[in-house]
């Protein structure tokens, strides 16, 4: 999501839902973790929670809980399990203002990281070697994914 696009989303009114506490959402994910992670124990299925994009506290009324490294050390004494884990976004881990190396020993070391995602942007230049301007840039993005 782009900063513009978040910046749109403080304009819309709040959901259908109306307001929803982190309490709420915590309760919820716990019940879920605790229903289905010893299912995917069974069969040998990693589950890979990917962190809230964008970085913030709420969207529409909604709170956030997946936006902070503490958040997801929670996540992960919910139900210890190898079976539950997380999706390494890099990108938003690091917007999280996080030690991304360290990270990766710390959860990686544990046996957490069951995906790991990182975008490449390619900025778009033309003919002339010129850096194409924002308003008509270009950007390919290159999704590069990889499942332990």
């Amino acid at each position: 999501m782009t900063g513009r696009d978040a910046e749109v989303l403080w304009l819309l009114p709040l959901t259908e839902y109306g307001e929803i506490s982190k309490e709420t959402l915590w309760n919820s994910l716990e019940y879920f973790l605790k229903t289905v992670v010893p299912e995917a124990e069974k069969i040998g299925m990693k589950l890979a929670l990917h962190p809230n994009n964008p970085q913030v506290e709420s969207i529409r009324g909604i709170s956030r809980i997946l936006n902070t490294v503490e958040n997801f050390d929670r996540v992960l004494n919910i139900v210890p399990s190898e079976s539950n884990g997380i999706n390494f976004c890099q990108g938003n881990f690091s917007l999280m203002g996080s030690d991304i190396p360290a990270l990766i020993r710390r959860w990686g070391k544990a046996g957490k990281i069951h995906f790991c995602t990182q975008q490449i942007k390619l900025i778009l230049y033309d003919n002339d070697n010129t850096k194409i301007s924002h308003q008509y840039q270009k950007i390919a993005i290159l999704h590069l994914s990889f499942a332990r």
